[in-house]
């Protein structure tokens, strides 16, 4: 009984079709293999494909052969599809974030449909929405695997309570840019802040907004937070007025 699968070549780039769900393909992934052939030469590794000819791995190496004119070389494995392609794809290095929850909205998955929309909408990427989500959510699966999984949780609630904090969050793009620093660090910061019982959200957008000049760029969350907390606190008496307390996770209205 034969056991191996056969390998073809072709230069008919065409016959190959994008499966449904399955990430983009970046110019900077192409540019990369393409260099790496230019460098080292084409070390053989087929792309997998299905018996409709939908590529279930290796469309980057398909594409960049493709701008090279070099010959692919494929192998057919009847009934592979989008499961089978996120499979092999659910190591951090090789699909992003972004990666996963386009797929699983392709598919029709309406939690995922909910992050993606969010996340379109203030045009914020993936990670960022996600991260903020797992604040919001109370229970059901919040961790990066568990995304990456299909068992991502995000109810019409939730994504109400997710879509105001990034409308939020957007209000302080132009400050972000003009401090520099990592803008997850930033945004996540505030995000943070600003759902901390007793907090004015307000006070808190109009002290950052007016004061940014002294929150240093940083790729650290927790100096960021700091800075920012002394941002919100600036003119605050503790035996007086909202005041939000650093040392942590706690904001308190005295009187």
């Amino acid at each position: 009984m034969e056991n191996t699968i056969k390998v073809y070549t072709t230069t008919d780039y065409e016959k190959f079709n994008r499966l449904k769900g399955n990430r983009d393909v970046t110019n900077k992934r192409v540019a990369i293999i393409k260099e790496s052939i230019s460098q080292i030469g084409y070390v053989s590794n087929p792309i997998i494909v299905n018996e409709k000819m939908e590529i279930i791995d290796g469309q980057g190496r398909c594409e960049a052969l493709r701008e090279l004119s070099l010959p692919v070389e494929y192998r057919v494995i009847d009934g592979l599809g989008i499961t089978e392609c996120r499979a092999m794809n659910l190591k951090p290095t090789s699909w992003s974030i972004s990666d996963f929850v386009k797929s699983y909205a392709e598919y029709g998955n309406e939690n995922y449909i909910r992050l993606k929309r969010i996340a379109d909408k203030y045009g914020m990427g993936y990670s960022l929405p996600f991260a903020l989500s797992k604040s919001i959510i109370k229970s059901g699966s919040t961790s990066q695997n568990e995304l990456r999984q299909g068992s991502f949780c995000l109810d019409e609630d939730a994504a109400e309570k997710l879509d105001n904090l990034c409308g939020y969050l957007s209000e302080f793009s132009n400050v972000q840019k003009k401090i520099g620093g990592r803008s997850d660090v930033f945004f996540g910061a505030i995000g943070w802040i600003a759902q901390q019982p007793g907090v004015d959200k307000e006070r808190l957008k109009v002290s950052i907004l007016q004061q940014y000049g002294t929150i240093t760029p940083t790729s650290k969350v927790e100096p960021t937070l700091k800075e920012m907390s002394d941002v919100y606190n600036k003119g605050y008496s503790k035996s007086k007025r909202r005041f939000f307390d650093y040392e942590w996770k706690t904001a308190s209205r005295t009187n």
